[in-house]
């Protein structure tokens, strides 16, 4: 385990700072390593004998939850690439608030009846790619909220140039009661871009 000493950086992941410790026997800094799918509990790079807290046990809920977000956010991703419109409304709650550029508000259980009519008939005139781009995610115990960009390029099935959209969006999240993070309000309009 490593103690904190006066070694840190902003090293953001997934929107939080991750201090790096030192070890004071061997002087070697480590922070906590990349959460990816095929780490997803990554084992203590160096242990020590004292009694204090790694970085690993500090910030473990906080990451799970940070990663458990970020899968959802690929599982939206994906559902776009595969054009599979359960996969995409799976990432939300039952009931949710849409508030999507060019399209009407829609509140709870008229949300995913309006969304998937929306997709399928997307789905059925294109073949569409989504680029995810997570600028933060914040946690606020079993709330959270994420903001970044969603770059999506839809390519006509029956021929032609593709279209690019690039909007900037801000979800509200909240864990179920099984665990899972769902988003319960989806908002997004276009980025455009800096004239000052």
């Amino acid at each position: 385990m490593y103690e904190t000493s006066p070694v840190q950086a902003d090293n953001m992941m997934g929107g939080m700072v991750v201090e790096l410790h030192q070890c004071p026997a061997c002087g070697e800094s480590a922070s906590r390593p990349e959460v990816t799918a095929s780490n997803r509990n990554p084992p203590q790079a160096h242990m020590m004998s004292n009694n204090k807290r790694s970085v690993e046990e500090v910030e473990r809920p906080e990451m799970d939850d940070t990663y458990a977000i970020n899968v959802a956010k690929s599982e939206y991703r994906e559902g776009f690439t595969t054009c599979d419109v359960d996969r995409i409304l799976r990432v939300f709650a039952d009931e949710f608030t849409d508030m999507s550029d060019s399209r009407p508000s829609r509140y709870a259980a008229d949300a995913p009846a309006k969304l998937t009519a929306y997709l399928e008939e997307l789905f059925h005139s294109y073949q569409a790619r989504l680029n995810v781009i997570v600028i933060r995610i914040v946690l606020l115990g079993d709330a959270a909220y994420d903001y970044g960009w969603h770059e999506l390029t839809l390519t006509p099935k029956s021929g032609g140039e593709p279209v690019f959209r690039r909007t900037r969006y801000l979800e509200f999240w909240r864990k179920d009661s099984a665990g899972a993070w769902r988003i319960t309000t989806f908002m997004d309009n276009p980025d455009l871009p800096d004239t000052v």
